[in-house]
């Protein structure tokens, strides 16, 4: 439901322009603010622990109301529709015929093939900030009088991990750092957690 912010009794926009814009309003800023990284690198007899931080403290997004929004919206009508479970909380009324049941307090509103209830609004606008644990490695260097028995200088061993977990408010069909990304919102593949294991030798 949308409010009627001018009190004209009518929702509409009148003509859509910003000395005449009915019961539009400026909502959000998708500019991604206060960009960091953080890096902790420490290192105690042998073993050495590096980790990297990065995030965007502050970003608003809005998910359009066609097709290049079904990763949020689900079904939308079109023939590039998708759904996953979260979309499975949307408005059904009490005397549902649904197998699902009523279910009145959904957070997505009821599929409609029209986008009446896509448009932008408060409801639905997504806190995109994140912060994201991008690298973690630990690696252990054995001691040098030890290897230089077998002829070599320095042998570390070391394990690595990329992208371990994500604190974000953003719903959970998107990826923070791949919004925005390419015409179709959120259908980009989401960065991997990946854990590898190796050793580096001078000799």
């Amino acid at each position: 439901m949308y409010a009627d912010l001018d009190g004209d009794g009518v929702i509409s926009a009148k003509d859509n322009t910003a000395d005449n814009h009915g019961d539009k309003v400026l909502l959000g800023n998708k500019t991604p603010r206060y960009n960091f990284g953080l890096n902790l690198d420490a290192a105690y007899k042998g073993f050495d622990l590096k980790v990297f931080f990065q995030g965007t403290l502050k970003r608003d997004y809005m998910p359009g109301s066609g097709a290049e929004s079904m990763m949020f919206w689900g079904a939308v009508g079109y023939w590039q529709t998708n759904f996953f479970e979260p979309h499975l909380d949307y408005f059904r009324p009490a005397d549902t015929t649904s197998p699902l049941g009523a279910n009145v307090d959904g957070y997505y509103p009821r599929p409609l093939e029209s986008d009446k209830n896509r448009k932008a609004q408060s409801r639905y606008m997504q806190n995109a900030a994140y912060c994201r644990l991008k690298n973690v490695t630990l690696g252990y260097t054995l001691p040098a009088d030890l290897t230089k028995k077998f002829y070599v200088n320095n042998l570390r061993f070391f394990v690595s991990a990329e992208n371990l977990f994500t604190i974000t408010n953003l719903c959970d069909t998107f990826d923070p750092e791949t919004i925005g990304v390419g015409n179709w919102e959120g259908c980009t593949y989401p960065l991997s957690k990946t854990i590898s294991f190796g050793l580096s030798a001078t000799f």
